[in-house]
């Protein structure tokens, strides 16, 4: 369903990094992040049935950059 879930629960003292990956073809989501603050770089992602990358929630704040992200 998810490439890659994040949620709170997720949390450590630095911040969780996922970078230089390649996460493709889910039958959701390629990254779920729900009130956690990831930081997303360098990564590919793509052919996904509903989006490459899904925030939610009021203390979500990730640094999402240089990524490519496709249908």
């Amino acid at each position: 369903q998810y490439g890659v879930y994040l949620d709170s629960t997720s949390a450590t003292s630095e911040p969780v990094t996922i970078s230089g990956c390649t996460i493709t073809n889910n039958s959701h989501t390629g990254i779920y992040i729900t009130d956690a603050s990831p930081i997303i770089s360098g990564c590919t992602i793509k052919n996904h049935s509903t989006y490459g990358i899904y925030v939610y929630g009021s203390n979500a704040s990730p640094t999402i950059s240089g990524n490519t992200i496709t249908s």
